[in-house]
């Protein structure tokens, strides 16, 4: 398993070098640190997006609970974060097909079977809440996604409908992950937001790891 440096570079992305163990910096930041240079810890999220692909079922369920649909272009994100990238140097297809700029803090490979329901507690107890929870409809593809974003900053979204809360804790309480992507992206307008994204769940099996904040630097514990 790979782990991304835990530095922040000049621009206060955090580094997209890679080692074999966690919570460490690479030789580059190492060595400017060494020399007496300023080295700063990767900035911790203002802003946690947890997605999800939901099959219709579950998309019906979610919608019949309160959770409102959205309807964003593929196309304008994609662009966004094309530029996203290029404000801070670097290549937006470095790590996949798709356009990022920020970096995968588990490697290009994430990690496997891993639990999130005791993060999302974690989470609230750091002062985040879910705000704007909706479903991004996906007209191109199979599943919509089910996206949660925990925010510290409270918002007229605060608001949860209680049968809405019930069912995602339903969802997630069971829930064994086959991924776990993490992307911690470079700062925006000032605002560092970071990205979970979860894949192919598994409710009957369980999970041997669970995913931990560690003041936005993530960690997994067995």
């Amino acid at each position: 398993m790979k782990y991304a440096c835990v530095a922040a570079t000049q621009e206060g992305a955090r580094c997209r070098n890679f080692l074999e163990k966690a919570g460490e910096m690479c030789e580059t930041h190492r060595k400017l640190k060494a020399k007496g240079e300023e080295v700063k810890l990767a900035p911790s999220p203002d802003t946690i997006l947890v997605k999800f692909n939901i099959n219709p079922s579950w998309t019906q369920r979610f919608e019949e609970a309160g959770i409102p649909r959205r309807f964003p272009s593929e196309v304008t994100l994609e662009e966004k974060h094309i530029t996203q990238a290029q404000e801070v140097n670097r290549d937006p297809y470095r790590f996949r097909e798709t356009a990022d700029s920020g970096v995968p803090v588990f490697g290009p490979q994430g990690v496997s079977e891993v639990s999130i329901f005791q993060l999302l507690e974690e989470l609230q107890g750091k002062g985040y809440s879910p705000q704007g929870v909706h479903i991004r409809t996906r007209r191109e593809k199979k599943f919509d996604v089910l996206v949660i974003p925990f925010a510290r900053e409270i918002s007229e979204e605060a608001f949860l409908p209680k049968k809405a809360e019930e069912l995602l804790e339903e969802f997630l309480k069971t829930s064994c992950w086959g991924f776990v992507h993490i992307w911690a992206n470079p700062p925006e307008k000032g605002k560092v937001v970071h990205t979970i994204n979860l894949g192919h769940r598994e409710p009957q099996k369980s999970p041997q790891w669970n995913l931990c904040f560690n003041h936005g630097l993530w960690a997994l514990t067995s």
